[in-house]
């Protein structure tokens, strides 16, 4: 039986380095066979085991990423005949380790993944201490969208496959230890992932029209924003880059943020601004100048700047900079 997620949805943070070094193994089974598998785990070499990962569990989804030692880890029998027919989606993301299951044998190189089912005895071997990101979800949820299922687990899916960067992307915005309270959102966050799954195992016409409704517009939106929001200081940025970036269309980058009512020079202006006044507030940058500051945060032109400026905060920068120097004395 696997632990109920915590009442606020927030990640489970582990690392091998808070347990005694002689009971760091068992430590690792118990916690893995807990929170996502029953897994038999036998390390390779005689130093003490290392791991270090992270785990969100939500309604009908379960993800987990990090770093683990070198090991040869088996579905145990137990495991296997315990009536569960959850899948996992193992994705490699380094390093190179092996995925048996079903009478075949798959070798995933950097990048690449495979599916797994929980209900049919299976094995993987890690030869190096590497990462990996292991999605679970019910089987019931995508399997109507992804005939012959079990047929295609222990299958390469290539890390080109543009379907599983997004997935691996989206996750990576979510791996944030921010706590997921809204009901609504969790179910939009499993809703996305169950789509971007079904289009990875399944990137027929039907399952991208579905993907592109939900999941795969989501992870696109979110990585687009990323995107930008990692780059504000860059004064060269344009929707030709991020489009670029998410291997779209300039215009595709456009519907996208279109779809919150947003354009991509507005979406970018409007978080340039509220950058630059996070930090005229910031009394620890009191000795930058407000040019600067701007300048820092991707604008050109300063006559333009304080006109946006001044459109959006109804004051000028040194308005907002003279109050929070005021109101700290």
């Amino acid at each position: 039986m696997l632990d109920a997620p915590p009442s606020d949805y927030s990640l489970w943070h582990w690392s091998s380095e808070d347990a005694p070094k002689r009971a760091r193994l068992d430590a690792w089974r118990d916690l893995v066979s807990r929170k996502l598998i029953t897994l038999d785990v036998k390390p390779v070499g005689d130093q003490p085991f290392r791991a270090r990962v992270q785990l969100r569990a939500l309604p009908g989804l379960r993800f987990a990423w990090g770093d683990v030692d070198a090991s040869s880890n088996r579905w145990t029998k137990e495991a296997a005949d315990s009536g569960n027919n959850d899948v996992i989606v193992v994705v490699n993301l380094n390093d190179q380790f092996v995925v048996t299951q079903n009478g075949r044998e798959v070798t995933l190189g950097a990048g690449d993944a495979c599916l797994t089912a929980c209900e049919t005895p299976g094995s993987y071997d890690q030869p190096t201490f590497s990462s990996v990101l292991c999605v679970r979800l019910p089987r019931a949820n995508i399997e109507t969208l992804i005939p012959n299922l079990d047929d295609r687990t222990a299958r390469l899916i290539p890390g080109d496959t543009a379907a599983l960067r997004l997935l691996v992307s989206y996750i990576r915005v979510l791996d944030d230890d921010h706590r997921l309270a809204t009901p609504e959102l969790r179910r939009l966050i499993v809703k996305h992932i169950q789509d971007l799954t079904v289009l990875i195992l399944n990137p027929s016409k039907d399952s991208r029209v579905l993907a592109e409704s939900g999941g795969g517009r989501a992870a696109r939106l979110n990585l687009v924003k990323k995107f930008i929001l990692q780059n504000l200081d860059r004064r060269d940025l344009s929707v030709a880059k991020v489009a670029a970036h998410i291997g779209a269309t300039p215009r595709y980058v456009q519907k996208l943020l279109e779809t919150e009512g947003t354009t991509y020079s507005e979406f970018t202006l409007v978080s340039r601004l509220e950058r630059v006044y996070a930090a005229l507030k910031d009394l620890r940058k009191l000795n930058r100048t407000i040019s600067d500051i701007a300048f820092d945060n991707g604008f050109t032109d300063i006559s333009n700047f304080n006109h946006a400026f001044r459109r959006r905060f109804r004051a000028s920068p040194s308005d907002i900079r003279n109050r929070s120097a005021s109101s700290s004395h």
